[in-house]
């Protein structure tokens, strides 16, 4: 007597029915993920992978540890500026907080040999941590804040532009690239003025733009050795902070412009934006 269809039907889903659900579940995880989204198509990690985690709140430093993918993982956008935008992040406590030695790191494309006279990376007017100059042939930097360490100078041009450069700062010497830059000449710190926002791209005054890609700006209240600042050239474009004991602000650029480093130093782009199409620019060490 032949089995009639419905029973036959049910008999199917009895048998594999767990293995269907599976299935669904399993890609719908998937889905979830984002395995399956358009958004993986450009490669990278996500905004936010990897972060400062702070479980007794900002300005702690009980227990604190790197959250989430922390492997140095090559980022999925980076920071544009078009010569006149800049990233604001007013006037933070960052600013007050570094009563001693200071660092300062950035990975920068510079679009353009003529930067100006002063094309800020990050810092406030007058007072930068590092600055471009075609004008004068010269890169500076400063690591100023509190009235601590001294500013630089460098001649001839050590920058190059349409390439990434890792660059740092210590209060006693200046790195391009993992190497140090000799012929620094070193001025004592003057008078520092936290009347003008901390902005990364321009001056604090929103002058003095930077035209070009920026990634990964780290900042310290404790100095660098030569041998952190070559480990944090070699970890490339995506590197982890090197010393979260000592983060102040941390903004990989990828894609938003929030401060991982759990201070809370969270920024407001003006006039620029994220792009994922700079990755064929750029080679890890």
């Amino acid at each position: 007597m032949p089995i009639p269809r419905a029973q036959s039907a049910m008999e199917y889903l009895v048998t594999y029915g767990w293995a269907i659900i599976i299935i669904v579940v399993a890609f719908s995880v998937l889905y979830f993920l984002g395995v399956f989204g358009t958004n993986t198509s450009t490669g990278g990690a996500p905004p936010g992978s990897c972060r400062v985690y702070k479980p007794y709140g900002t300005g702690t430093q009980q227990f604190i540890s790197l959250q989430g993918t922390c492997n140095s993982e090559q980022p999925r956008s980076v920071a544009q500026f078009s010569g006149t935008g800049f990233i604001d992040m007013g006037q933070p406590s960052l600013l007050t907080s570094i009563s001693g030695p200071s660092a300062f790191s950035a990975w920068v494309y510079p679009t353009t040999a003529d930067v100006g006279a002063y094309a800020a990376v990050a810092g406030t007017l007058y007072n930068y941590y590092w600055t471009l100059g075609s004008t004068t042939s010269t890169l500076a930097g400063s690591s100023c804040y509190g009235g601590f360490g001294n500013i630089y100078s460098i001649s001839p041009l050590s920058w190059t532009p349409n390439a990434w450069n890792f660059i740092a700062v210590t209060p006693s010497n200046m790195y391009v690239n993992g190497q140090q830059v000799s012929g620094v000449g070193i001025t004592p710190c003057g008078y520092i003025s936290y009347e003008y926002d901390f902005t990364i791209g321009a001056g604090g005054d929103g002058a003095s733009n930077f035209k070009g890609y920026i990634s990964n700006v780290q900042i310290y209240n404790a100095s660098l050795s030569a041998n952190e600042v070559k480990q944090m050239y070699y970890e490339g474009i995506g590197g982890d902070p090197i010393n979260i004991q000592n983060l102040v602000g941390w903004w990989p650029l990828n894609g938003d412009a929030v401060d991982y480093s759990g201070n809370g130093n969270n920024g407001a782009p003006s006039s620029i934006s994220f792009t994922t199409s700079w990755a064929s620019t750029y080679t890890k060490p």
